[in-house]
């Protein structure tokens, strides 16, 4: 299933975005990533404080982000599989991608995220 962003609320969207050298990193957290695609090793934690990370979601169990002036972002994965939805990705705020503001909620596999990053729980970008 596609959804559209409607011409009013890209208008809307385009009015209320703000410039992203406004858009700052404060805190990040992401835990139980793993060195193959096969399983999550739960001792992995990695948390970052005022360091931007490489995507808007890093794989694994959880990814926790909050950015300046108001974004936060949550992940949470439940399954390694590439077809089936395996994870979550929900966040509100000032994209830091191209400052708009957005809420977004949407279950996800990897074979349907966009740009289709690391796969199951293979760390990096997802």
């Amino acid at each position: 299933m596609t959804v559209y962003t409607p011409a009013w609320l890209t208008a809307v969207q385009n009015t209320l975005s703000i410039p992203l050298t406004w858009i700052k990193p404060l805190l990040s957290i992401q835990w139980g990533w793993g060195d193959t695609a096969a399983s999550p090793i739960l001792t992995n934690l990695r948390v970052k404080l005022l360091s931007d990370t490489p995507s808007l979601y890093m794989n694994g169990i959880v990814f926790f982000g909050i950015q300046f002036p108001f974004f936060v972002n949550l992940m949470v994965r439940w399954g390694g599989q590439a077809a089936s939805p395996a994870y979550l990705q929900t966040h509100i705020g000032w994209r830091p991608v191209d400052g708009a503001p957005v809420i977004v909620f949407r279950l996800q596999s990897d074979d349907s995220a966009q740009g289709g990053l690391v796969g199951g729980w293979v760390d990096g970008p997802k």
